[in-house]
């Protein structure tokens, strides 16, 4: 798309215009526009640069980058304006050769950015961005911070934090989406909800997950509660039946004997005993073979596949509550109960990082293999992640940028390159290793 804007000779109202240009071109201000200066006796040159120096560098400051100005004598001398907006504004002069192989006119001003500064700042949320001390040193890693390390290397450009990041001293959301407003930075190393997001301008998604619930493991089953469960009150009536039938058949058979005046085949007594003794033995034979099984695979307590399994259980959920308000409504009116909410989203993170068993927790698929790596240390896992178990199925991660930005484009199909190379996967995968 090209635009075509006539404006002014005179500064102000051209720069008037110019903004009213650039509010009509609301998040599409990456558009090429082909500005000319309406006077009939302008020229290009001389003390009238010093006017269209101020008229590009103003477009420059409204995140208008493909701008092309031309005067009312161009038919004549060929010349048009452009400027080099990286790593300082410079106005330049380019005369339009239209046979000739030369620049664009419309050249990638952020190709190379010659080091200009990306400011961000990283909201600790681990393992997304991770904030620790090197000797002396303050460093950065994680997902997040690798996208933009890895964006800023691209177009030569440096990533620089707005203010020094203190480990364990995490900024809030609202204060970086203020600052993402007024201008101080550049884009968030943050993930925020892509639906929570309606007031700030978000990129593409950058990850996509699950939110569910990492519930700990059931308890196994004590061994008198094991053989109580095995062997049910009709298992004992039924083996000592047998037990009856072949311990007092033989007598039976002598009464019978002695009050008959035939005698009685001793191979029938004999055939009845052998078949009450090969019934207890295979009764038995089963009954060993549940114990055994036992033995090899313990039985664990309330297995929890649903939420109606959580209520019934002694498992509570703990929850953040500012999270908790934003939850499906039909949830939070049928399964309040089972949550126990904080207003310390920080201590939320402490107890589920520590692997603490008293409660189970809602995390997002790409935040478990952290969780899962860390229990690896023990001898037997500790929780375990259920897709089954979910507050919401399908959940898209963005991050903050600044309105109107000129990276926004750039980096959107930056994330997409990206996520197709398989980059994001791979250092989700990784993430207990970033922790390590």
């Amino acid at each position: 798309m090209l635009v075509l804007a006539c404006l002014p000779a005179e500064p102000k109202r051209a720069q008037t215009l110019l903004e009213m240009l650039a509010h009509s071109l609301q998040h599409v201000r990456e558009v090429k526009v082909l500005i000319e200066l309406s006077h009939t006796e302008l020229t290009c040159g001389g003390d009238n640069d010093v006017n269209i120096d101020a008229l590009l560098q103003h477009s420059f400051q409204l995140s208008m980058l493909n701008v092309v100005l031309i005067c009312s004598s161009f038919v004549k001398t060929l010349l048009y304006y452009g400027y080099e907006g990286y790593p300082k504004f410079k106005l330049q002069v380019r005369q339009f050769q239209p046979y000739k192989e030369t620049t664009s006119i419309y050249p990638d001003k952020l190709l190379n950015m010659h080091h200009h500064p990306i400011y961000s700042m990283p909201d600790q949320a681990e393992p997304y961005t991770i904030v620790y001390e090197h000797q002396g040193k303050v460093r950065v890693i994680g997902m997040l911070w690798y996208i933009l390390e890895e964006f800023a290397h691209y177009h030569n450009a440096t990533l620089r934090w707005l203010e020094r990041p203190i480990p364990g001293n995490p900024p809030n959301q609202v204060l970086l989406g203020d600052l993402i407003r007024n201008g101080s930075l550049d884009i968030t190393a943050s993930a925020s909800f892509l639906d929570w997001g309606s007031y700030y301008y978000m990129t593409y998604p950058m990850a996509v997950s699950s939110w569910c619930i990492m519930t700990p493991l059931e308890r196994h089953v004590s061994a008198r509660d094991a053989i109580i469960k095995a062997f049910k009150l009709e298992s004992y009536i039924m083996l000592l039946g047998f037990y009856a039938l072949y311990v007092g058949l033989p007598p039976i058979m002598m009464c019978i004997r002695r009050q008959r005046s035939w005698p009685l085949d001793n191979v029938a007594s004999s055939f009845y005993r052998l078949i009450a003794l090969c019934l207890a033995i295979q009764l038995l034979a089963f009954y060993e073979a549940r114990v055994q099984t036992f033995l090899i695979h313990p039985l664990r307590q309330n297995h929890i596949t649903t939420f109606n399994d959580l209520e019934s259980s002694q498992v509570r959920i703990w929850s953040y509550r500012y999270e908790f308000y934003r939850y499906d409504f039909e949830l939070r009116i049928k399964f309040g109960t089972v949550f126990r909410l904080t207003d310390l989203g920080s201590e939320l993170v402490k107890m589920r990082n520590a692997l603490n068993t008293s409660y189970a927790y809602t995390i997002t698929s790409n935040k478990w293999p952290m969780c899962d790596g860390l229990q690896r240390g023990f001898r037997r896992p500790l929780f375990h992640y259920s897709n089954d178990v979910c507050i919401q199925s399908l959940c898209l991660f963005a991050m903050m940028i600044r309105n109107n930005s000129v990276f926004y484009d750039r980096f959107n199909h930056f994330l997409t390159k990206l996520r197709q190379a398989g980059f994001i996967s791979h250092w989700i995968k990784n993430s207990f290793f970033d922790m390590v």
